[in-house]
């Protein structure tokens, strides 16, 4: 998942998965194993070793290995401490924005290895990136990095930008270097850029531009910057969430019996919760599992749906509330599919996503193995 296309929903998942596994495999100890600890490190049995659920690798505040990070050499994905990254038989992996620009070939030997169901969380870019605005211009802002940022800062610490990254999957006649490099003028001219405002920072623009300039500031980091300048928090998410879009597609032709990808979308989500995580549980398990049964799955389905109706009221989600904001959301995002600089990354993008749903619409799920 990116910034912006699910953070506390996907951790909500991670836990019905686990929760589902206890109860069914140890319901006699469900407290003891539903103390958090132990429910984000074990999978296997305290007491005789045998393996009965998922370990689960990352949790609230950590994902699985580095986001927004790669090394130099390979361009696959690092882990915490520049360590290489694996996955291993028996994980429940949650990872947040990773750097999938290795070639196929180096992403199965490097970081595959073994068969592996990928569930892979995006957003309409344009509903992405009006949410990234709106959230992060709420008084006070929920994130401290706003305040540090430089939004147009495109390089990695290894010289080289995002762009040159991504656009060897997701390039095109129109969306090529210079198109990147345009998006970044754009943002440096809106960035400290009034003499009013030269030591002003990101989250004072976002708070004193009008709102399109400050939408469009918002935007260009979200599309163009690598991270670098937040120690990696944010930056980058909508070519970087294009680009695995394209890697995920090009590893299920290149490992078709090993791997298997499930795309599920935010709006899905808004739209039936129920449901949608019903999809996600029959995709980890199995549709036709009979240890973990439908009935419960669906049981915690709809316990989801009760959650997501809570993080509604959670500031991680921002929503117009009144008609007169809805109406100028609706027209900040019309200037949006107009906008020469921003709109052909955000359109390439949503016909991805699109693209990628509709291939996940028509999946049937067999059992676990």
């Amino acid at each position: 998942m990116y910034h912006k296309t699910g953070f506390v929903l996907t951790r909500q998942l991670k836990l019905a998965v686990s929760q589902l596994e206890i109860e069914t495999h140890r319901p006699d100890e469900k407290n003891e194993y539903n103390d958090m600890k132990k429910l984000t490190s074990y999978g296997i049995d305290l007491k005789t070793g045998e393996r009965f659920a998922f370990d689960t690798i990352g949790g609230w505040t950590k994902s699985a290995f580095a986001p927004r990070r790669h090394f130099s050499e390979t361009h696959c994905p690092r882990g915490y401490r520049s360590t290489p990254f694996q996955i291993k038989r028996g994980q429940l992996y949650l990872q947040e924005s990773p750097d999938f620009f290795c070639d196929v070939k180096e992403l199965e030997t490097s970081i595959l290895a073994r068969k592996a169901k990928i569930i892979h969380f995006v957003r309409n870019p344009f509903d992405m990136v009006m949410s990234n605005y709106l959230y992060h211009s709420q008084k006070p802002t929920p994130e401290e990095w706003v305040h540090r940022d430089d939004p147009c800062h495109a390089m990695y610490d290894d010289g080289k930008t995002l762009a040159s990254n991504v656009l060897p999957s997701i390039g095109t006649d129109e969306i090529n270097e210079e198109y990147f490099s345009n998006i970044i003028k754009m943002c440096r001219s809106l960035f400290q850029s009034k003499p009013s405002m030269r030591n002003s920072t990101f989250y004072e623009h976002l708070l004193e531009l009008d709102a399109w300039d400050g939408l469009r500031l918002a935007t260009a980091q979200m599309i163009a910057a690598s991270g670098d300048a937040n120690n990696y928090l944010a930056g980058g998410d909508v070519a970087r969430m294009a680009n695995n879009i394209v890697k995920f597609k090009e590893l299920q032709s290149y490992m078709p019996s090993d791997v298997e990808v499930l795309t599920l979308s935010t709006e899905e989500f808004i739209k039936s919760a129920g449901n949608s995580t019903m999809k996600f549980l029959d995709f980890v398990f199995g549709a036709n599992n009979t240890i973990i049964s439908r009935e419960k799955r669906w049981e915690a389905a709809l316990s989801q749906q009760k959650n997501l109706d809570k993080a509604f009221d959670s500031p991680h989600v921002t929503q117009s509330s009144t008609t007169e904001e809805k109406e100028n959301k609706e027209q900040l995002k019309e200037l949006l599919h107009s906008d020469k600089d921003l709109a052909p990354i955000l359109k390439l993008t949503e016909s991805l996503v699109n693209e990628a749903l509709a291939a996940s619409s028509v999946k049937v799920f067999s059992n676990n193995s």
